[in-house]
Order: structure tokens, then C-alpha cells, then sequence
């Protein structure tokens, strides 16, 4: 079994930064755009449900296309694989949820499975989206809910996100 790890930052109510963190494999995993986040957002006052005295939006979307993954090296479309992702707390709150889904599968030979429904991310590894052969483009999306005026504290929150993919064949 071969492991190819990449690290990705997400921090809430703020700027997102994204970092890749490559390690060597025959399979590798590419994340797009590699030099900076793919996904930013603030909130403010016009994220009120209801104007002043209400609480906030219930979920933050990004785009259907914050990051790209491509999956490359694999000895034919038959050389089969999944990826993983987790995240890594710098700062965060348990009210808080993040999510991910594969909201295109990409362009490829082989087989592909898991896109479009979200998946929530924890400390653990959860199997995003597995296939077969070279696949490029996978468009990824995420979700944050549970961000609350009344329950949340009013600071940075900050997550690194870990994709792994692992040979199965």
C-alpha cells in the first residue's frame, strides 16, 4: 500500500489559505491552485439572517470549484485508488462544521465513485472519492456550518486539511 499525503489550510471567518505538501509515490495527488487558497470568505453584518439582533447565516458555501485535484502515475485505468481527507485543529470550535464533496468528477479513464454528497471532515480519515486509472480536474467544494453569534466566540478559526491517496491495487 502507498501513501501520497497533500495539506491544505482552511481558516474560518477570515482568509483561507491553502499550502500543498507533496510527498514522493507512484501515485500522486495535485491540488490546485498549489501556490495559494482556492477558497475565501468574511463575514460581516450582512451575513445576519435577519438584520440586527439576528444570528448569522447557517452555512458558507464556496465555489463548486475552490480546488482541483488531479490524480496522476497510475500503471493503467485499471490501478485502482481512494483519497482520504481529514483536518488537523490549530484553532477551532466544536460547534463548528466543515465539509467537503467532489462536486465534478474530473476527466480520466477508469472508474470513479463518491461525488456529490458532502461528507463532513473530522480528525479522522474519511474516504472522500475513490476510482481507477489517471483523473484530472476533480473539482472539490466545501461547506462550513454552525458558525453562531450566540454560541461561536468572535475570533479566527484555522484548520489544516489532508488529503491522502492510497494505492488499492
Amino acid at each position: 500500500m502507498r501513501l501520497i499525503h497533500g495539506t491544505r489550510k482552511i481558516v474560518c471567518i477570515g482568509v483561507i489559505f491553502l499550502t500543498a505538501v507533496l510527498l514522493s509515490a507512484d501515485i500522486t495527488i495535485n491540488l490546485t491552485p498549489a501556490e495559494v487558497g482556492g477558497w475565501s470568505f468574511g463575514i460581516d453584518a450582512g451575513d445576519l439572517e435577519a438584520g440586527a439582533g439576528s444570528d448569522l447565516s447557517a452555512e458558507y458555501e464556496s465555489d463548486a470549484t475552490a480546488e482541483y485535484i488531479d490524480i496522476q502515475g497510475c500503471s493503467g485505468s485499471s490501478d485502482t485508488w481512494e483519497v482520504s481527507i481529514k483536518r488537523t485543529d490549530d484553532v477551532w470550535d466544536t460547534d463548528i462544521t466543515l465539509q467537503a464533496k467532489v462536486s465534478s468528477k474530473g476527466n480520466g479513464s477508469g472508474s470513479f465513485s463518491g461525488a456529490g454528497v458532502y461528507k463532513t471532515v473530522s480528525a479522522t480519515d474519511t474516504v472522500l472519492f475513490s476510482g481507477s486509472g489517471d483523473r484530472s480536474d476533480i473539482a472539490i467544494q466545501f461547506k462550513i456550518s454552525g458558525i453562531s453569534i450566540t454560541t461561536v466566540p468572535d475570533k479566527d478559526y484555522a484548520t489544516d486539511i489532508t488529503y491522502t491517496v492510497v494505492n488499492t491495487q
